[in-house]
């Protein structure tokens, strides 16, 4: 098989990925419930580290070996969440799927991404994959059925959701590199509903105010 030929394969492949996580998307009946949240830069970093270095000869006939000491990178950005209800509503479940919205980074030119990660999220924790065949056995033992393809990079992470904060950890292994990741990202501030009550009679006395007649 050519080069062209295997490329050609493996566009195919991840394709079909994406087909059946839409279909799995598809199968569930409720709303998503989807939520962007901003990456505390502070709390957040990429460390890339190469699994196989290339040595070459240079001009005076020296073989150098580039270092492939772990390089820790800041990250910021965005977290696209989305929660769909899953399975039995008395088990609590929901099917968390987590994407990387406008991540920079210098390892981003190492070439770190964050695909859409898929898992299941129960009293606030989660573990998930990007690989779209992936789903963790749920608690009344049924395993998704999902035709299992093959690539060469696979991102995996675990962590906790509490409806407004998302702390996780995890980690990118490639053919020749990996990056192990961790982020803390949150929703922006919305006022709450009681203060939200409280301003309500403010806001009638000065619309009073203003309809009042003059004189």
């Amino acid at each position: 098989m050519t080069a062209a030929s295997s490329s050609r394969l493996v566009s195919a492949m991840k394709s079909m990925a994406a087909v059946w996580a839409l279909l799995l998307i598809a199968i569930v009946p409720q709303t998503a419930q989807a939520v962007l949240l901003q990456i505390d830069a502070a709390a957040s970093a990429v460390t890339y580290s190469q699994s196989l270095i290339f040595c070459y000869v240079d001009a005076s006939g020296e073989v150098v070996c580039p270092s492939n000491e772990p390089q820790t990178f800041g990250l910021s950005g965005s977290i696209e969440l989305q929660a769909h209800p899953w399975g039995d509503p008395e088990l609590g479940l929901q099917l968390l799927m987590l994407t990387g919205v406008g991540l920079e980074s210098a390892a981003v030119d190492h070439g770190f991404v964050l695909n859409q990660l898929i898992g299941l999220l129960e009293d606030g924790m989660f573990a998930a994959s990007d690989d779209a065949c992936w789903l963790p056995e749920r608690p009344d033992g049924w395993i998704a059925s999902i035709t299992c393809l093959v690539d060469f990079t696979s991102t995996s992470a675990a962590g906790a959701w509490d409806e407004r904060t998302l702390v996780m950890t995890g980690q990118r292994n490639g053919l020749f590199d990996r990056f192990d990741f961790t982020i803390t990202a949150a929703a922006a501030s919305v006022p709450e509903p009681g203060t939200l009550l409280l301003s309500l009679p403010l806001l009638a006395v000065l619309l009073g105010r203003r309809s009042r007649p003059r004189g």
